[in-house]
């Protein structure tokens, strides 16, 4: 039986999603992809599910769609942060590379890698340190390592955001910067990316992100962002710097 309390109350909560978004995201709505995902959405919303046990990335439905188009067996991943989208590129690349800042969960993510039995990813810990090597407590500072979650006031990432030094540039076909302290992580990546390679950049709506998109902004890239529902949750931007 149709729950219409529930339905209407997803319903408005897509509608207060819209009219929240700044107008200057605006242009990256691609409003067929509402009507294409909104039963699947209001779907996630009721299932108690999450994105690890969908074993998908939890950025929009279309750039899910994009990220589906792009990828083969032949690249190699490296992402900050773990859940659902590591179980994704396990499926559809050679090897993911994935750095997490949350043992706990990082446990979490390894145990559904053993119980799926998937041997192609290498996930690494790095918890955050004193702020030692915090030289600006900025966030969006490409030098702060720092997070906006107040939970790690104080505390850097410098660790985390220097797992990539370790392969030497042009390592990667993808890099996803999806965790913490992410113009720090920014810093790290570029370089490591091969010529054609997909940078993602999660919730790039987000204010201290857009030093990144600044950074981007020339002949060398070329960009595609998808503002739009999410599985599990609400509204966001996807955001993909093609190195072309």
């Amino acid at each position: 039986m149709i729950n219409f309390n529930t339905e209407f109350a997803i319903v408005r909560k897509c509608l207060s999603g819209l009219r929240s978004i700044e107008p200057k995201w605006r242009r990256y709505i691609y409003y067929t992809d509402l009507l294409r995902y909104f039963s699947e959405w209001s779907h996630s919303l009721k299932s108690g599910a999450s994105p690890l046990q969908m074993r998908i990335p939890w950025f929009t439905y279309g750039g899910i769609r994009f990220l589906r188009n792009i990828i083969n067996k032949e690249m190699t991943v490296f992402e900050y942060g773990c859940g659902g989208s590591t179980l994704f590129f396990s499926e559809y690349a050679k090897h993911v590379v994935s750095v997490e800042h949350d043992i706990i969960w990082a446990n979490m993510v390894n145990n559904s890698l053993k119980v799926s039995g998937i041997s192609n990813v290498d996930l690494q810990v790095k918890i955050p340190e004193s702020h030692s090597n915090q030289i600006s407590t900025d966030i969006a500072s490409f030098i702060s390592y720092a997070s906006s979650d107040i939970r790690y006031s104080g505390q850097s990432f410098y660790e985390y955001a220097c797992a990539i030094d370790a392969y030497p540039d042009s390592s990667f076909d993808i890099i996803v910067i999806d965790g913490r302290a992410r113009p720090s992580c920014f810093k790290h990546a570029s370089s490591k990316l091969k010529p054609n390679g997909y940078l993602i950049i999660d919730n790039g709506e987000i204010s201290h992100y857009w030093q990144i998109h600044d950074a981007l902004e020339t002949e060398e890239w070329e960009k595609r962002f998808f503002y739009g529902l999410v599985p599990f949750a609400q509204f966001t931007m996807t955001c993909f710097w093609h190195h072309r």
